[in-house]
């Protein structure tokens, strides 16, 4: 099983669950099972991360990791065979849901992350929810949606599976060491700090 990974995966796990600082495992896991590709992105994530985040000139630690995971092979080109894949998700899409909605989800990588599932049978990881009540009307056809569109929404209809970053922890069963109680607790205090100043 292979699993491709939606921005908000690292922009959350930095933010709230693995900081760098904190939990250096995490990121040294990521690295690792992208050299052996079992996880991957897609160059449109690693843009969502460097340049459209809408943030000041001052890099964040997030695009400063991107930029190194960058050179590991983490962020793909789409394959051209999901390129049809991707179509038919644009052409779905604009069909059930309003157009501004529509609009602001296809600007984005999340089309192509589904689409390239779709074609290589990848899990996409995203902590985005599903909303089954939007797949039951999406399925229906019968008017557009007046509401954000959602990946596990979409992967729903496509049949692609499409699960959170704590059930493919669970599959991939990675283990993060801590370090000793005194180390620990200043790495700790010491990422508190930092996130005080940001």
């Amino acid at each position: 099983m292979r699993y491709i990974f939606d921005a908000n995966i690292f922009i959350q796990a930095e933010h709230d669950f693995y900081d760098f600082e904190i939990v250096p495992g995490f990121w040294e896991f990521i690295d690792k099972k992208t050299q052996d590709k079992t996880i991957y992105s897609l160059i449109n994530v690693f843009d969502e991360l460097v340049y459209n985040r809408g943030q000041s000139k001052k890099k964040d630690a997030i695009e400063e990791w991107a930029i190194k995971a960058s050179h590991s092979g983490l962020f793909m080109e789409i394959h051209p065979d999901a390129i049809q894949h991707v179509t038919v998700i644009n052409d779905f899409i604009h069909q059930r849901f309003e157009t501004h909605h529509a609009d602001v989800f296809l600007e984005g990588a999340d089309p192509y992350l589904i689409a390239q599932a779709k074609l290589d049978g990848s899990s996409v990881v995203t902590f985005e929810k599903i909303s089954f009540n939007n797949v039951k009307i999406l399925k229906g056809g019968k008017k557009p949606l007046d509401n954000a569109v959602k990946i596990p929404d979409i992967c729903k209809c496509f049949e692609v599976r499409c699960i959170n970053l704590f059930e493919a922890l669970r599959e991939l069963k990675p283990e993060f060491v801590l370090k000793n109680g005194k180390e620990w607790t200043e790495l700790y205090n010491k990422a508190n700090q930092i996130k005080k100043k940001s």
